[in-house]
């Protein structure tokens, strides 16, 4: 198992159009294999499922998004990559990493704050790790979040918000603190 905080077969496909710069056809090609049980190789997948998604090259002529595929899945699942990530609707693991059905298990929460009293995110995690085997976690952030944009209001404007998002954050509210001290914009 490897945390990141982001083999070769013949397949045969046809390019739509021409691959994006910096990426080249054996990268597609190993973007169809089966999943990697290796951490350097989903990451490195992940990695170049990023270049393709970064290139808005979106036609990988990917088989693990097709009916016969998904019938497969329905029996069980082999994921090789754990992502936990935000709930924010802009940033979906799945498109960001050019991944398959099947290929990423995603665990979203708000500010990617795992309170160790959440059973719900912390047994997500757990199933993950030791029942799928799943060879890589990737804690996934990015920039405009709002649950820190609420952790900054929190501490500038000394106000309260509504219940949970309160809890969220409060736990956020120490780093909003600490990061206040230095030079800079709090959100980028």
């Amino acid at each position: 198992l490897a945390v990141a905080g982001a083999c070769a077969a013949t397949w045969n496909w046809m390019l739509p159009r021409a691959l994006p710069p910096g990426v080249d056809a054996v990268e597609l090609a190993e973007m169809r294999l089966p999943s990697p049980r290796d951490p350097d190789e989903a990451l490195e997948r992940l990695v170049n499922g990023n270049q393709f998604f970064v290139s808005d090259y979106f036609e990988i002529g990917d088989k693990r998004r097709d009916q016969q595929h998904r019938v497969t899945l329905a029996e069980s699942q082999n994921p090789f990559s754990l992502i936990l990530g935000c709930a924010d609707s802009r940033v979906s693991p799945e498109l960001l990493f050019s991944a398959g059905l099947g290929d990423l298990f995603v665990v979203r929460v708000i500010g990617i704050i795992v309170d160790p009293r959440s059973f719900d995110v912390i047994g997500s995690i757990q199933y993950a790790v030791h029942e799928l085997k799943i060879p890589l976690v990737m804690v996934f952030g990015h920039e405009q979040c709002g649950a820190v944009k609420a952790a900054i209001r929190v501490v500038q404007e000394n106000i309260e918000l509504p219940d949970a998002i309160d809890v969220v954050a409060d736990s956020i509210r120490p780093i909003v603190e600490d990061v206040s001290k230095q030079a800079g914009n709090l959100v980028s």
